[in-house]
């Protein structure tokens, strides 16, 4: 049997990483940054990004499903200007 408010702190806590890693990743090229670039910038080790996220990817969809970040508004800043 799995503890309810356990499982709700670290839904919780994988939602605020997840932000934080999204922040990370917005001002620079996504596939430039590394993994150990970005656990380390959220204040995590490596082993601990991978026990919330199997990957980068991961923790951005994560972000976008947590609902508080405005995903098209941070996709409309990358977008190169002409």
């Amino acid at each position: 049997m799995t503890n309810p408010l356990r499982e709700r702190s670290r839904e919780i806590l994988r939602a605020e990483l997840a932000e934080a890693a999204l922040d990370y990743f917005v001002p620079r090229e996504f596939d430039a940054v590394t993994v150990d670039e970005v656990a380390h910038a959220i204040g995590i080790s490596r082993a601990s990004f991978f026990r919330y996220f199997g990957s980068k990817e991961d923790a951005v969809v994560a972000a976008v499903y947590a609902g508080h970040t405005d995903f098209p508004r941070l996709l409309a800043a990358q977008e190169p200007t002409t």
